[in-house]
Protein backbone atom coordinates (compact mmCIF):
# COMPACT_ATOMS: atom_id res chain seq x y z
CA UNK A 1 0.00 0.00 0.00
CA UNK A 2 1.45 3.13 -1.35
CA UNK A 3 1.82 5.47 1.94
CA UNK A 4 0.53 3.78 4.70
CA UNK A 5 2.66 4.90 7.34
CA UNK A 6 1.41 8.57 6.67
CA UNK A 7 -2.20 6.83 6.87
CA UNK A 8 -0.75 5.38 10.04
CA UNK A 9 -0.10 9.59 11.25
CA UNK A 10 -3.99 10.42 10.87
CA UNK A 11 -5.62 7.77 11.64
CA UNK A 12 -5.90 5.43 15.23
CA UNK A 13 -4.49 1.98 14.93
CA UNK A 14 -7.88 0.47 14.83
CA UNK A 15 -8.83 2.28 11.98
CA UNK A 16 -5.51 1.98 10.25
CA UNK A 17 -6.38 -1.91 10.59
CA UNK A 18 -9.65 -1.80 9.30
CA UNK A 19 -8.41 0.54 6.34
CA UNK A 20 -5.28 -1.74 5.60
CA UNK A 21 -6.39 -5.13 6.54
CA UNK A 22 -9.29 -4.86 4.00
CA UNK A 23 -7.04 -3.82 1.32
CA UNK A 24 -4.35 -6.72 2.16
CA UNK A 25 -7.72 -9.28 1.81
CA UNK A 26 -9.01 -7.97 -1.24
CA UNK A 27 -5.20 -8.50 -2.60
CA UNK A 28 -4.67 -12.05 -1.25
CA UNK A 29 -7.95 -12.73 -3.31
CA UNK A 30 -7.00 -11.25 -6.34
CA UNK A 31 -3.53 -13.75 -6.09
CA UNK A 32 -6.10 -16.61 -5.31
CA UNK A 33 -8.63 -16.41 -7.80
CA UNK A 34 -5.54 -16.27 -10.35
CA UNK A 35 -4.10 -19.56 -8.99
CA UNK A 36 -1.20 -17.87 -6.85
CA UNK A 37 -0.35 -18.53 -3.25
CA UNK A 38 0.08 -15.89 -0.14
CA UNK A 39 3.32 -16.80 1.08
CA UNK A 40 3.87 -13.84 3.79
CA UNK A 41 1.64 -10.58 4.57
CA UNK A 42 3.81 -8.14 5.46
CA UNK A 43 1.87 -5.28 7.59
CA UNK A 44 0.29 -3.00 4.30
CA UNK A 45 1.61 -5.52 1.71
CA UNK A 46 1.68 -9.57 0.88
CA UNK A 47 4.31 -11.46 -0.99
CA UNK A 48 2.68 -14.27 -3.13
CA UNK A 49 3.74 -17.14 -5.45
CA UNK A 50 2.80 -18.43 -9.04
CA UNK A 51 4.71 -22.08 -9.81
CA UNK A 52 5.32 -22.66 -6.22
CA UNK A 53 5.95 -25.75 -5.29
CA UNK A 54 5.10 -26.61 -8.49
CA UNK A 55 6.24 -24.62 -11.72
CA UNK A 56 3.26 -23.99 -14.91
CA UNK A 57 4.48 -22.43 -18.10
CA UNK A 58 1.98 -19.98 -17.67
CA UNK A 59 2.83 -18.58 -13.62
CA UNK A 60 3.93 -15.14 -15.38
CA UNK A 61 1.07 -14.49 -17.02
CA UNK A 62 -1.19 -15.65 -14.17
CA UNK A 63 0.90 -13.36 -11.86
CA UNK A 64 0.72 -10.48 -13.86
CA UNK A 65 -3.64 -11.05 -14.27
CA UNK A 66 -3.52 -11.63 -10.92
CA UNK A 67 -1.66 -8.22 -10.22
CA UNK A 68 -4.07 -6.44 -12.63
CA UNK A 69 -6.56 -7.69 -10.87
CA UNK A 70 -5.41 -6.16 -7.88
CA UNK A 71 -4.93 -2.98 -9.51
CA UNK A 72 -8.58 -3.09 -10.17
CA UNK A 73 -9.71 -4.60 -6.82
CA UNK A 74 -7.90 -1.84 -4.98
CA UNK A 75 -9.26 1.21 -7.27
CA UNK A 76 -12.69 0.22 -6.44
CA UNK A 77 -11.63 0.33 -2.48
CA UNK A 78 -9.78 3.48 -3.18
CA UNK A 79 -12.83 4.97 -4.33
CA UNK A 80 -14.53 3.54 -1.54
CA UNK A 81 -12.25 4.99 1.10
CA UNK A 82 -12.58 8.29 -0.74
CA UNK A 83 -16.14 8.71 -0.18
CA UNK A 84 -16.38 7.37 3.37
CA UNK A 85 -12.71 8.05 4.77
CA UNK A 86 -11.93 11.67 2.88
CA UNK A 87 -8.88 10.03 2.06
CA UNK A 88 -7.18 9.78 -1.92
CA UNK A 89 -4.74 8.73 -3.18
CA UNK A 90 -5.10 5.25 -1.67
CA UNK A 91 -3.13 2.97 -4.22
CA UNK A 92 -0.82 0.06 -4.54
CA UNK A 93 2.15 -1.02 -6.42
CA UNK A 94 2.94 -4.68 -7.60
CA UNK A 95 6.20 -6.28 -8.40
CA UNK A 96 6.64 -9.48 -10.45
CA UNK A 97 9.91 -11.03 -11.09
CA UNK A 98 10.76 -14.43 -12.72
CA UNK A 99 13.33 -17.44 -11.95
CA UNK A 100 14.32 -20.27 -10.08
CA UNK A 101 14.19 -20.01 -6.47
CA UNK A 102 15.28 -22.52 -3.39
CA UNK A 103 11.96 -23.17 -1.84
CA UNK A 104 11.65 -24.60 1.16
CA UNK A 105 10.96 -24.60 4.95
CA UNK A 106 12.20 -21.76 7.50
CA UNK A 107 11.14 -20.83 10.44
CA UNK A 108 10.90 -22.53 14.27
CA UNK A 109 7.26 -23.66 15.80
CA UNK A 110 5.62 -23.62 12.38
CA UNK A 111 7.92 -23.67 9.50
CA UNK A 112 6.45 -22.09 5.82
CA UNK A 113 7.82 -23.08 2.71
CA UNK A 114 9.63 -19.79 1.23
CA UNK A 115 11.57 -19.29 -2.29
CA UNK A 116 14.59 -17.58 -1.51
CA UNK A 117 16.98 -16.44 -3.86
CA UNK A 118 18.07 -13.59 -6.90
CA UNK A 119 14.08 -13.44 -8.24
CA UNK A 120 12.21 -13.07 -5.17
CA UNK A 121 14.06 -10.25 -3.75
CA UNK A 122 14.62 -8.47 -7.28
CA UNK A 123 10.89 -8.64 -7.02
CA UNK A 124 10.58 -6.96 -3.46
CA UNK A 125 13.04 -4.24 -4.98
CA UNK A 126 10.66 -3.68 -7.82
CA UNK A 127 7.89 -3.10 -6.37
CA UNK A 128 9.36 -0.32 -4.21
CA UNK A 129 9.96 0.82 -7.49
CA UNK A 130 6.86 1.13 -9.19
CA UNK A 131 5.00 4.30 -9.05
CA UNK A 132 1.45 3.79 -7.38
CA UNK A 133 -1.54 2.14 -9.08
CA UNK A 134 1.53 0.20 -11.42
CA UNK A 135 3.20 -3.22 -12.21
CA UNK A 136 6.94 -3.03 -12.71
CA UNK A 137 8.43 -6.90 -13.77
CA UNK A 138 11.75 -7.90 -14.59
CA UNK A 139 13.34 -8.81 -17.73
CA UNK A 140 13.02 -12.15 -17.65
CA UNK A 141 9.25 -11.89 -16.91
CA UNK A 142 8.49 -9.39 -19.81
CA UNK A 143 9.91 -11.79 -22.44
CA UNK A 144 7.46 -14.04 -21.24
CA UNK A 145 4.45 -11.64 -21.51
CA UNK A 146 4.97 -9.55 -24.36
CA UNK A 147 3.32 -11.30 -26.83
CA UNK A 148 0.15 -11.10 -24.71
CA UNK A 149 0.74 -8.11 -22.43
CA UNK A 150 1.58 -4.65 -23.61
CA UNK A 151 4.72 -3.51 -21.99
CA UNK A 152 6.79 0.17 -21.67
CA UNK A 153 9.99 -0.01 -20.60
CA UNK A 154 11.17 1.69 -17.32
CA UNK A 155 14.65 1.26 -18.59
CA UNK A 156 17.71 0.40 -16.44
CA UNK A 157 17.34 0.73 -12.86
CA UNK A 158 19.34 0.45 -9.96
CA UNK A 159 18.00 -1.16 -7.22
CA UNK A 160 19.02 -1.24 -3.28
CA UNK A 161 21.42 -4.60 -3.31
CA UNK A 162 22.52 -5.24 -6.66
CA UNK A 163 25.76 -4.07 -7.91
CA UNK A 164 24.19 -3.71 -11.42
CA UNK A 165 20.91 -2.87 -13.12
CA UNK A 166 18.29 -4.68 -13.80
CA UNK A 167 16.16 -4.15 -16.81
CA UNK A 168 12.72 -3.51 -15.68
CA UNK A 169 9.06 -2.88 -17.80
CA UNK A 170 5.60 -1.16 -16.42
CA UNK A 171 2.82 -3.89 -17.65
CA UNK A 172 -0.15 -1.97 -19.13
CA UNK A 173 -2.52 -4.43 -19.73
CA UNK A 174 -4.05 -7.52 -21.97
CA UNK A 175 -2.85 -6.72 -25.75
CA UNK A 176 -6.04 -6.17 -27.51
CA UNK A 177 -7.32 -8.37 -29.91
CA UNK A 178 -7.36 -7.31 -33.30
CA UNK A 179 -10.63 -6.54 -34.81
CA UNK A 180 -11.77 -9.64 -37.29
CA UNK A 181 -11.30 -8.27 -40.96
Amino acid sequence: VVGSTALGEKLGPDEVKALIGECVTRMARAVEEFGGTVQAYMGDGICAYFGVPTAHGDDPERAARAGLRILEVVGEYARDIEEAWDISEFSVRVGINSGQTAVGPVGASDPQAVALGDPTNVAARLQARAEAGTIAVGEATARQLADRFDLESLGDLQIKGREGTVTAWRVVGPKKKAPPP
